[in-house]
C-alpha cells in the first residue's frame, strides 16, 4: 500500500491527537483511493466477527476495517472526522464498533449514532452463548438436536453450562475485582491503574467433566503484578458497585457481563477437550451414543464424520466467527448506516 496521503491530509496531521494520526492516515489513504464505500473502526482482532454481517448488509468487500488499538481510539477517529473541516472526510461513511466493557465510559450524544457498542461486555462474550454452542455442536461436532445422536446433543448441552457455570464462579471473584478497578478509574479516585495484562488465567484448567485450578495455586496467583495487589487499585465502595452487578445471575446473564477474554480460554480449552473426546473410539461421557453405535456396526460407517476443529484461544475468534450469534442490535446499526448513506 502506498504511504501518499491525500492533499488535505497533511494539513490536519499537526491537529489531531497524536494518538490517533496514524490511524487517520490509513483513513485518508483508504478514502483517496475510493475502493470501499464503509469506514469501520474497530479495536483489535473483531474483524472476522464484524465482516460477516458487514457483507450481508452493507454488501460484500464494501467494509475497510481499521483497526484501531482500543476502544478510545476508535471513539476518538469517530468524534475527530465527523467534526472535520474537510467535507470529504466529514461526509464518509465511517462508524466505530466497539465493546461495551462494564459500561462505564460516555459517548458524546452528536456521535452516538455511529458508534455501535455490543450488547455484553465485548464480541467475544457472543461466542460462549447457548445459540452459538449449538452451531458448534451441529457443524463441528455432527450432533443435533433431531439427528442420529440426538441423546448426545442433549448430553453436550448440559455439560457445556455445567462446566461453564464452573468456570464462571472459579474466576467470578477475579472479574469483580478488575470491575472495581474500572469503576475507581472512571471515578478518578486517584489509584493505581490494575491493567488486565496484569491477569493471568493459566493456571485455570479446563476438562469436560471439571474445572479446577492448578495443584499448588490458588485463585489469588492468577493477579500477576507483584508490584502492587489489585486491593490497592479500588474503594471499598467501588468494589460493592461491582459486586451488585453480578448479584442474582443466571450463568448466561453471567456470560454478558464478565470480561470476554477471561470467557474465550475457557471455550478454546473446553471444545479442545471435546475434540479429544469425540475422537477417541471408546465410550465417553458428551459422545456416549456414538461410540455405542459406531461399536454395534448397525450403523452405516459413513455417518460417522471426522472432526476437523483446531484452534487456540487466539485463532478461536477466526475459526468460530461463522458460528457466532450476529446481535439484533448490531443489525440494526448497519441498517441505518446503510440507509443513511443512501439518502
Amino acid at each position: 500500500m502506498s504511504n501518499i496521503i491525500s492533499p488535505f491530509a497533511q494539513e490536519y496531521l499537526n491537529q489531531i491527537p497524536n494518538t490517533i494520526t496514524y490511524y487517520f492516515m490509513e483513513f485518508s489513504r483508504v478514502q483517496a483511493s475510493q475502493q470501499y464505500d464503509f469506514y469501520a473502526f474497530i479495536e483489535g482482532n473483531d474483524a472476522p466477527f464484524y465482516t460477516i454481517s458487514c457483507e450481508n448488509i452493507l454488501g460484500k468487500d464494501k467494509t475497510y476495517f481499521i483497526r484501531c488499538d482500543g476502544k478510545k481510539n476508535a471513539i476518538e477517529l469517530v468524534e475527530y472526522l465527523y467534526l472535520h473541516s474537510e467535507e470529504s472526510y466529514r461526509n464518509s461513511n465511517f462508524f466505530a464498533l466497539v465493546d461495551n466493557d462494564y459500561g462505564l465510559e460516555t459517548i458524546k450524544n452528536q456521535v452516538v449514532y455511529k458508534i455501535y457498542q455490543t450488547p455484553c461486555y465485548s464480541f467475544e462474550n457472543v461466542y460462549l452463548g447457548q445459540h452459538t454452542f449449538k452451531k458448534i455442536l451441529n457443524h463441528i461436532f455432527h450432533t443435533s438436536h433431531f439427528g442420529l445422536f440426538s441423546n448426545d446433543y442433549g448430553t453436550n448441552m448440559q455439560n457445556y453450562e455445567s462446566r461453564l457455570n464452573d468456570y464462571i464462579q472459579l474466576i467470578l471473584i477475579i472479574d469483580k475485582k478488575y470491575h472495581a478497578t474500572r469503576i475507581s478509574k472512571a471515578l478518578n479516585e486517584g489509584l493505581p491503574n490494575y491493567k488486565s495484562d496484569f491477569i493471568s488465567l493459566k493456571n485455570l484448567k479446563v476438562e469436560i467433566d471439571k474445572v479446577y485450578i492448578k495443584s499448588n495455586h490458588t485463585i489469588n496467583d492468577c493477579f500477576d503484578n507483584k508490584q502492587f495487589p489489585i486491593e490497592s487499585c479500588y474503594t471499598d465502595t467501588s468494589f460493592i458497585k461491582a459486586e451488585i452487578k453480578y448479584l442474582d445471575k443466571s450463568v448466561w446473564e453471567n456470560v454478558k457481563i464478565i470480561r470476554g477474554k477471561f470467557l474465550i480460554k475457557f471455550l478454546a480449552e473446553y471444545l479442545n477437550k471435546l475434540k479429544v473426546e469425540f475422537c477417541n473410539n471408546s465410550s465417553g461421557y458428551c459422545f456416549s451414543q456414538r461410540a455405542t453405535l459406531k461399536a454395534s456396526g448397525t450403523v452405516s460407517k459413513n455417518l460417522f464424520y471426522k472432526c476437523n476443529y483446531q484452534a487456540d484461544d487466539v485463532s478461536i475468534l477466526s475459526v468460530l466467527a461463522q458460528y457466532a450469534e450476529q446481535p439484533e442490535c448490531l443489525i440494526n446499526f448497519l441498517k441505518k448506516i446503510r440507509d443513511s448513506a443512501k439518502s
